[in-house]
Protein backbone atom coordinates (compact mmCIF):
# COMPACT_ATOMS: atom_id res chain seq x y z
CA UNK A 1 0.00 0.00 0.00
CA UNK A 2 1.23 3.33 -0.27
CA UNK A 3 2.65 5.08 2.43
CA UNK A 4 4.60 8.11 0.88
CA UNK A 5 3.22 10.97 -1.54
CA UNK A 6 5.22 12.99 -3.57
CA UNK A 7 4.39 16.12 -5.94
CA UNK A 8 6.91 16.57 -8.57
CA UNK A 9 6.97 19.28 -11.60
CA UNK A 10 8.01 18.28 -15.15
CA UNK A 11 11.50 19.76 -14.57
CA UNK A 12 11.53 17.11 -11.64
CA UNK A 13 11.29 14.56 -13.23
CA UNK A 14 12.84 15.16 -16.61
CA UNK A 15 15.86 15.26 -14.46
CA UNK A 16 15.15 12.29 -12.80
CA UNK A 17 14.65 10.42 -16.31
CA UNK A 18 17.68 11.91 -18.10
CA UNK A 19 19.63 10.53 -14.92
CA UNK A 20 18.14 7.16 -15.34
CA UNK A 21 18.96 6.88 -18.83
CA UNK A 22 22.42 7.85 -17.99
CA UNK A 23 22.20 5.03 -15.65
CA UNK A 24 23.86 7.72 -13.16
CA UNK A 25 20.26 6.27 -10.68
CA UNK A 26 19.51 2.66 -10.26
CA UNK A 27 16.45 2.68 -8.08
CA UNK A 28 14.51 4.68 -6.00
CA UNK A 29 13.85 3.47 -2.63
CA UNK A 30 11.71 2.06 -1.52
CA UNK A 31 12.54 -0.15 -4.82
CA UNK A 32 8.77 -0.03 -5.84
CA UNK A 33 6.88 3.25 -6.92
CA UNK A 34 4.16 4.21 -8.61
CA UNK A 35 3.13 7.51 -10.91
CA UNK A 36 0.27 9.46 -11.84
CA UNK A 37 1.22 11.75 -14.47
CA UNK A 38 -0.53 14.90 -15.73
CA UNK A 39 -0.17 16.70 -19.17
CA UNK A 40 -2.15 19.48 -20.37
CA UNK A 41 -1.48 19.06 -24.46
CA UNK A 42 -2.63 19.93 -27.73
CA UNK A 43 -1.68 23.51 -27.69
CA UNK A 44 1.57 25.44 -28.44
CA UNK A 45 1.71 26.03 -24.82
CA UNK A 46 1.22 23.49 -22.76
CA UNK A 47 3.33 20.48 -22.02
CA UNK A 48 3.36 17.12 -24.57
CA UNK A 49 2.61 14.04 -22.95
CA UNK A 50 5.76 12.52 -20.08
CA UNK A 51 4.43 8.95 -20.29
CA UNK A 52 5.74 8.14 -23.43
CA UNK A 53 7.03 4.27 -24.40
CA UNK A 54 10.66 4.90 -23.58
CA UNK A 55 9.52 6.92 -20.77
CA UNK A 56 7.54 3.95 -19.21
CA UNK A 57 10.35 1.57 -20.42
CA UNK A 58 12.93 3.51 -18.25
CA UNK A 59 11.05 4.52 -15.70
CA UNK A 60 10.32 0.86 -14.17
CA UNK A 61 14.49 0.36 -14.40
CA UNK A 62 13.82 2.96 -11.51
CA UNK A 63 11.69 0.91 -9.49
CA UNK A 64 8.43 2.21 -11.04
CA UNK A 65 5.36 -0.86 -11.19
CA UNK A 66 2.82 1.05 -12.53
CA UNK A 67 1.92 3.96 -14.18
CA UNK A 68 -1.56 6.18 -15.26
CA UNK A 69 -1.88 9.10 -17.82
CA UNK A 70 -4.47 11.94 -17.86
CA UNK A 71 -4.62 14.84 -20.25
CA UNK A 72 -6.46 17.92 -18.67
CA UNK A 73 -6.00 21.32 -17.84
CA UNK A 74 -5.53 23.22 -14.66
CA UNK A 75 -8.86 24.59 -14.98
CA UNK A 76 -12.19 24.01 -13.18
CA UNK A 77 -15.76 24.01 -14.42
CA UNK A 78 -16.04 27.55 -13.05
CA UNK A 79 -13.61 29.41 -15.40
CA UNK A 80 -15.88 29.60 -18.45
CA UNK A 81 -13.75 32.74 -19.76
CA UNK A 82 -10.57 30.51 -19.63
CA UNK A 83 -12.34 27.43 -21.25
CA UNK A 84 -13.94 29.99 -23.93
CA UNK A 85 -10.15 31.43 -24.72
CA UNK A 86 -8.41 27.72 -24.88
CA UNK A 87 -11.29 25.61 -26.30
CA UNK A 88 -8.62 23.11 -26.63
CA UNK A 89 -7.83 22.72 -22.79
CA UNK A 90 -9.91 19.42 -21.66
CA UNK A 91 -11.40 19.61 -18.34
CA UNK A 92 -11.10 16.98 -15.45
CA UNK A 93 -13.63 14.17 -16.19
CA UNK A 94 -15.70 12.01 -13.81
CA UNK A 95 -14.35 9.13 -16.24
CA UNK A 96 -10.78 10.01 -14.96
CA UNK A 97 -11.38 10.95 -11.19
CA UNK A 98 -12.50 7.18 -11.50
CA UNK A 99 -9.17 6.11 -13.02
CA UNK A 100 -7.39 7.33 -10.44
CA UNK A 101 -9.44 5.88 -7.72
CA UNK A 102 -9.40 2.43 -9.32
CA UNK A 103 -5.38 3.37 -9.63
CA UNK A 104 -5.22 3.70 -5.43
CA UNK A 105 -7.73 1.01 -5.05
CA UNK A 106 -5.32 -1.11 -6.71
CA UNK A 107 -2.50 0.26 -4.60
CA UNK A 108 -4.39 -0.86 -1.08
CA UNK A 109 -3.48 -4.31 -2.07
CA UNK A 110 0.28 -3.58 -2.79
CA UNK A 111 1.91 -6.17 0.11
CA UNK A 112 4.82 -3.69 0.20
CA UNK A 113 4.78 0.07 1.36
CA UNK A 114 5.05 2.10 -1.86
CA UNK A 115 5.23 5.37 -2.98
CA UNK A 116 3.52 7.61 -5.08
CA UNK A 117 5.13 10.47 -7.16
CA UNK A 118 2.31 12.65 -9.01
CA UNK A 119 3.58 14.56 -11.73
CA UNK A 120 2.24 17.90 -14.15
CA UNK A 121 3.88 20.76 -15.26
CA UNK A 122 4.42 22.93 -12.23
CA UNK A 123 3.82 20.21 -9.65
CA UNK A 124 1.51 22.36 -7.57
CA UNK A 125 -2.35 22.43 -8.98
CA UNK A 126 -3.21 19.39 -10.40
CA UNK A 127 -0.85 17.09 -9.41
CA UNK A 128 -1.46 18.71 -5.84
CA UNK A 129 -5.30 17.96 -5.81
CA UNK A 130 -4.52 14.41 -6.95
CA UNK A 131 -1.87 13.97 -4.40
CA UNK A 132 -3.83 15.52 -1.44
CA UNK A 133 -6.84 12.98 -2.50
CA UNK A 134 -4.29 10.36 -2.52
CA UNK A 135 -3.30 10.87 0.94
CA UNK A 136 -6.52 11.13 2.55
CA UNK A 137 -7.59 7.77 0.58
CA UNK A 138 -4.12 6.27 1.97
CA UNK A 139 -4.71 7.58 5.60
CA UNK A 140 -1.71 9.60 5.44
CA UNK A 141 -1.31 12.03 8.45
CA UNK A 142 -1.88 15.64 7.42
CA UNK A 143 1.15 17.09 8.84
CA UNK A 144 3.82 14.48 7.11
CA UNK A 145 1.83 15.13 3.85
CA UNK A 146 2.33 18.84 3.55
CA UNK A 147 6.10 18.93 5.24
CA UNK A 148 7.04 16.79 2.38
CA UNK A 149 5.24 19.04 -0.30
CA UNK A 150 5.05 22.16 0.92
CA UNK A 151 4.40 23.56 -2.48
CA UNK A 152 0.58 22.32 -3.77
CA UNK A 153 -1.83 24.91 -3.73
CA UNK A 154 -4.60 21.88 -5.01
CA UNK A 155 -7.41 22.51 -7.61
CA UNK A 156 -10.39 22.41 -5.59
CA UNK A 157 -12.29 21.01 -9.04
CA UNK A 158 -10.43 17.77 -9.30
CA UNK A 159 -10.53 17.37 -5.35
CA UNK A 160 -14.32 17.42 -5.61
CA UNK A 161 -14.36 14.80 -8.82
CA UNK A 162 -12.28 12.58 -6.96
CA UNK A 163 -13.56 12.91 -3.58
CA UNK A 164 -17.34 12.42 -5.42
CA UNK A 165 -15.60 9.53 -7.42
CA UNK A 166 -14.58 7.37 -4.25
CA UNK A 167 -17.59 8.15 -2.20
CA UNK A 168 -16.05 10.39 0.20
CA UNK A 169 -18.37 12.48 2.09
CA UNK A 170 -18.34 15.91 4.16
CA UNK A 171 -15.21 18.39 3.89
CA UNK A 172 -11.88 17.60 2.72
CA UNK A 173 -9.45 15.85 5.49
CA UNK A 174 -6.98 18.40 4.29
CA UNK A 175 -8.15 22.17 4.16
CA UNK A 176 -5.26 23.80 4.50
CA UNK A 177 -4.50 25.48 0.97
CA UNK A 178 -7.43 25.54 -1.56
CA UNK A 179 -8.52 28.08 -4.28
CA UNK A 180 -10.81 30.92 -3.88
CA UNK A 181 -13.20 29.59 -6.11
CA UNK A 182 -14.47 26.82 -3.22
Amino acid sequence: MISQIYVYNRDHMDRFLRQAMNRVIATVQPSTWHLISIYTGESEHSSPEYLTEGAIKTLKMTGMKESLSLRFGDITDKMTDVIKMYPNIALFTKQQADAVVKFCNDRKAEPTDDVLVTQCDAGISRSGAVAEFAAEFFGIPFDVFFRQNPQIMPNSFVRRLLRESAGLTGEPAFQIRKWDDE
